[in-house]
């Protein structure tokens, strides 16, 4: 075997044929797994080495955008001042816990108490809970066609993010249910400011923002029933690309989590991995910038932390 030509040759192969969200990975596979170390081939160990430098150089090319970055917003959640910029609709608490952004349902914690017991109805535990906390005719809003769809929430942050961003935060589940999302490029649909008061009131209820006044993108995760982490757009309801899911296999860790938008391109990186790698054909479906939001099903919880927004400067 010509292992001078093998190992000028298979690198570019690899990296030719496989996409960045089968060759990442294998990047840590070959360190755990510690492949290097164990060839007894010298030659082996140099044709590897040059696979790993390949599959490295590769997914900087495609996953990191060239263009340089301007950090326009960041919240460590380092004391109560940091909930100043954040606006909650519907029934959702957001604290400061050890220096992170605890967010959860009002009923969360009890909703987990009833499903630890042996609870079948999550949805109607919670409601009881809900009637009980503001009363018969305060639900009413709560309801469409006349059946329960509250206890879920939504967390705004104040800024208006350019065309091109990207957005990143640690996050670490705090209960075994789902789900989460980051919805992101939100506004209305003539271009409203997503605070305009002429948008139709809302309060958490899904259809306020699938098929309503607002246009948008959505990433669903930590689903553990599922294993996919799926984007959507606003008002349309369709999967528009999806991804395994890690948050799903590791609740009890930290993730990364990364969105980066770039003109027609949304990119959804969970711990340096690429989930999905979507792009728009249709020009005229293409979402600019706009406001980004965190959003919790009940009984979902969990914590967030060193969040940053960069724009990404084009020419």
């Amino acid at each position: 075997m010509n292992f001078r030509l093998m190992n000028r040759i298979l690198p570019i192969v690899i990296c030719l044929i496989l996409p960045v969200s089968v060759i990442q990975p294998a990047i840590a596979h070959f360190k755990d797994a510690k492949l290097i170390d164990n060839l007894n081939s010298f030659n082996g160990k140099r044709v590897l080495r040059n696979v790993i430098r390949m599959i490295r150089l590769k997914a900087n090319l495609e996953c990191q955008p060239d263009e340089n970055l301007k950090l326009i917003y960041t919240n460590n959640f380092d004391d109560e001042a940091a909930l100043d910029d954040w606006v909650i609709e519907g029934p959702g608490q957001m604290s400061v816990e050890n220096g992170k952004l605890r967010l959860q349902s009002r009923y969360a914690e009890a909703t987990l108490n009833y499903l630890e017991k042996g609870g079948k109805d999550a949805k109607g535990y919670a409601e009881s809970e809900m009637e009980r906390d503001i009363g018969g005719s305060a639900m009413q809003v709560y309801r469409k066609n006349g059946k329960f769809a509250g206890a879920h929430f939504v967390c705004w942050n104040r800024l208006n993010i350019p065309e091109n961003y990207i957005i990143e935060c640690d996050f670490k589940s705090l209960a075994d249910h789902p789900l989460h999302m980051i919805m992101f490029s939100h506004l209305g649909l003539q271009g409203q400011c997503v605070f305009d008061p002429a948008l139709k009131l809302r309060n958490g209820i899904a259809g306020q923002y699938t098929k309503g006044d607002l246009v948008g993108y959505r990433i669903s995760f930590f689903h553990p029933s599922r294993t996919t982490s799926n984007l959507r757009k606003s008002p349309e309801k369709q999967i528009v690309a999806k991804g395994l899911d890690p948050t799903d296999e590791a609740s009890a860790k930290t993730h990364d989590l990364r969105i980066i938008k770039m003109k027609n391109r949304v990119i959804w990186k969970i711990n340096g991995n690429e989930v999905f790698n979507y792009v728009e054909g249709d020009p005229d479906k293409v979402l600019k910038g706009g406001y980004f939001a965190f959003r919790l099903m009940n009984p979902a919880m969990g914590l967030y932390d060193n969040l940053k927004i960069y724009e990404i400067l084009t020419e």
